[in-house]
């Protein structure tokens, strides 16, 4: 038996990837919540998955645009790079159907072994391995900034008229540092507005959030109809690249807990959807779950992780250490003026040695002191 503690992303990919098999190994998914998945929006580009990944992921998306834009306040840029949603609701009801009665919820976890969960309850049960995709340990955000936001998804009405997502819409004020609207017209006239910031504190207010989104809508001339639903969070963007979270004494971490997102983005889909299928493979190949192959398996996962960390790490002190806070904005436009391609290997996490310098050479964005502090701090 196969134990995947936690049904957010990772662990409901996971979870899914193993149930798709022609042979599926017997697993059971578990969750401390009455649902899994949570309330969140998760997205990804075509180019961030191998086609192989995406053939399987597809089934689960929410929604799709063939298109994607940028807005700064020095210019716009439309993107030909298919955008990708998940909403957690939608998903939440796709893997019931599918998973069935290999699904436990509401359960607290007490502790977790390397073969063995332990419940609030006094309940054991026992495994050939147990996965922990519980999301982000405290250990993991020692130093960091945020990327913090309220998302609001409406019903208008009348149309928006935006046809595809417009991922970052900085013409708007800026403050608590770098500040952006994100937009994705469900249709049209339904549309997810989210208020994000790159800043140093995690502080949400969400009143004020909520009122700046309300005025966004005002100054568009949008007339709100019925708020569908609201999420918000604050995710860590790591100053540090940190060591590999594997551990071959206690349970596999995957997804956040074990690193598996990108740190200056913060987007996690397409990491979950490889180590998934990276797991699945593993048992597919060996059906007995040795604990340390999969580790293995898992090792080779993380060393292009692990070989691009520095370098974002590198990214997240400039942008919050070096640059003046409300001109943050200046570092996102000059970058979304680079070449397409470099931009979404960017986005898929595997930058040449030659993007790298791309990216950084020129004048920067920043007081040059304050940069050059940043380099080796």
């Amino acid at each position: 038996m196969i134990l995947i503690v936690g049904g957010g992303l990772s662990g409901s990919l996971l979870a899914y990837c193993l149930a798709k098999l022609k042979n599926p190994p017997p697993f059971l998914l578990i969750e401390s919540n009455p649902e899994l998945c949570g309330n969140h929006t998760w997205s990804f580009h075509q180019t961030d998955l191998e086609p192989k990944t995406f053939e399987w992921i597809e089934p689960l998306v929410s929604k799709s645009w063939p298109q994607q834009e940028v807005r700064f306040p020095d210019h716009h840029r439309h993107f030909n790079q298919p955008y990708h949603s998940i909403v957690s609701t939608e998903l939440n009801e796709k893997l019931k159907k599918i998973l069935g009665n290999r699904i436990r919820l509401g359960l607290k976890v007490k502790d977790l072994q390397k073969t063995e969960v332990i419940f609030e309850s006094g309940e054991r049960i026992s495994g050939q391995v147990v996965f922990d995709a519980r999301g982000m340990a405290p250990f993991q955000t020692s130093e960091c900034g945020y990327q913090k936001f309220v998302g609001i998804d409406l019903e208008l009405e009348e149309p928006h008229g935006i046809e595809n997502p417009i991922i970052m819409d900085a013409t708007c004020e800026q403050k608590d540092g770098f500040r952006f609207f994100y937009l994705i017209p469900w249709a049209s006239n339904r549309i997810l507005i989210e208020d994000t910031r790159y800043s140093n504190s995690s502080m949400i207010h969400l009143d004020e959030f909520h009122n700046e989104i309300l005025e966004f809508c005002r100054k568009k001339n949008w007339k709100i109809k019925t708020i569908v639903r609201t999420e918000s969070a604050a995710l860590p963007i790591p100053l540090q690249a940190s060591p590999s979270r594997l551990s071959a004494h206690g349970p596999v971490n995957i997804g956040l807990r074990a690193g598996y997102f990108h740190l200056t983005t913060g987007y996690s889909l397409a990491n979950a959807a490889s180590a998934a299928e990276k797991i699945a493979d593993t048992f597919v190949n060996h059906p007995e779950g040795n604990i340390q192959r999969i580790h293995t398996e898992l090792e080779a996962l993380t060393q292009p992780i692990r070989k691009q960390a520095q370098f974002f790490a590198l990214l997240n002190r400039m942008l919050f250490k070096a640059a003046v806070p409300e001109r943050r904005w200046i570092i996102f436009s000059r970058f979304y003026r680079l070449s397409e391609e470099l931009i979404f290997r960017f986005y898929r996490g595997s930058l040449k040695r030659t993007d790298q310098f791309r990216i950084l050479m020129g004048k920067p964005p920043v007081p040059i002191l304050s940069a050059l502090r940043q380099i080796n701090p």
